[in-house]
């Protein structure tokens, strides 16, 4: 999409396995529309689909390669998007980030313009992409991370929120989203900003993967870093070791949590794909949130931040001996939270 007016052949560009997999609903279950509405939700693979109606979009193997769409501008679909987004920047000076449903008729043979829904459009700041530098004095480094998003210096940060990795579970789940919620409207109320640190993937709504919160329950936070379960020194339940582990899961908390030894199956329940339709992530960069993931046997995370650890409450609100810097660079990629202080 990067280069949606001038596309370099997909051919050329060696975009991997692209896409073989779709979203399909599943009529037979949940058939009163209550509860849960992903239970109707199916990921299959691009060979169940209908062979003429996914040409429309491009296919190579069976999988899906959108080439029709974008180089052959079927449907008039990179015509009509750059026409959308001229007419949008004409409006505003900022960045912006567009979702959008696109719907077309197959059985327009002509292959005519489709229709273009814009369901969401987001202002993002303009991020100075400068090198963060930081000082030669400076106090000890609590946390030092090597993936993360967001770019700036943040002084002054007095606190710090932490869920335990050795309290939490999920059946504790809704009391640990009041606890956050809470504390993020007490500090909107005394303009304090604070770092969160969390165990999954926050924002989820499927608690097997991490705490489900509304943006505005941490919209205090200037830093959000998610943590796995080899913080505490703990194997992970499987029987061997591979890069599949962080990176596919998203975090090695979700063992911890779920239970249970089978690979298969457990690929199966956790494996992420993109946001499930959260804005949660698209909230944290408009806002210029930091968001990271802490590798545990990669990243630094210092033991103070589990000081406070009370058995009868996952949650903890920490102050700093004394005030913190964060630092994090997108262009170097790493952050760090310094102490203002040499002791």
């Amino acid at each position: 999409m990067a280069t949606i007016r001038e596309p370099i052949p997909l051919k050329l560009l060696q975009s991997g396995n692209r896409q073989q997999h779709f979203y399909a609903l599943n009529m037979t279950r949940n058939t009163q529309l209550t509860g849960d509405e992903l239970e109707t939700m199916e990921v299959l693979h691009t060979r169940f689909a209908d062979p003429s109606l996914v040409r429309l979009l491009g296919m190579d193997q069976n999988r899906i390669t959108l080439e029709n769409l974008i180089q052959e501008d079927h449907f008039e679909f990179r015509s009509a998007l750059v026409e959308i987004m001229e007419a949008i920047k004409t409006g505003i000076t900022p960045h912006f980030q567009i979702e959008f449903v696109f719907n077309l008729d197959p059985e327009d043979a002509d292959r005519s313009r489709g229709i273009f829904s814009i369901v969401q459009l987001t202002l993002l700041p303009e991020l100075q992409q400068d090198s963060v530098v930081i000082p030669d004095r400076t106090g000890p480094t609590l946390l030092s991370i090597a993936n993360a998003q967001g770019h700036g210096v943040v002084r002054g940060i007095r606190h710090a929120v932490v869920v335990s990795p050795f309290v939490y579970s999920k059946d504790r789940h809704d009391d640990v989203r009041q606890a956050l919620a809470g504390i993020n409207e007490q500090m909107r109320t005394d303009g304090e900003r604070h770092i969160l640190i969390v165990p999954g993937r926050l924002g989820s709504s499927n608690r097997d993967w991490g705490i489900f919160v509304q943006y505005r329950e941490v919209s205090q936070a200037v830093a959000i870093f998610e943590y796995g379960v080899d913080v505490a020194g703990r194997e992970e339940p499987l029987p061997e070791r591979s890069s599949l582990t962080g990176g596919v899961y998203g975090s090695h908390f979700l063992y911890m949590i779920q239970g249970g030894h089978d690979e298969d199956r457990k690929r199966m329940r956790t494996r992420m794909y993109g946001t499930q339709g959260t804005h949660f992530l698209t909230n944290l960069m408009a806002n210029n949130i930091v968001y990271g993931f802490i590798a545990p046997a990669e990243d630094y995370l210092d033991p103070w931040f589990f000081s406070a650890v009370d058995p009868e409450s996952a949650v903890s609100l920490l102050t700093f001996p004394a005030p913190v810097t964060l630092y994090a660079d997108s262009l170097r990629q790493f952050c760090k939270v310094i102490a203002d202080h040499d002791g």
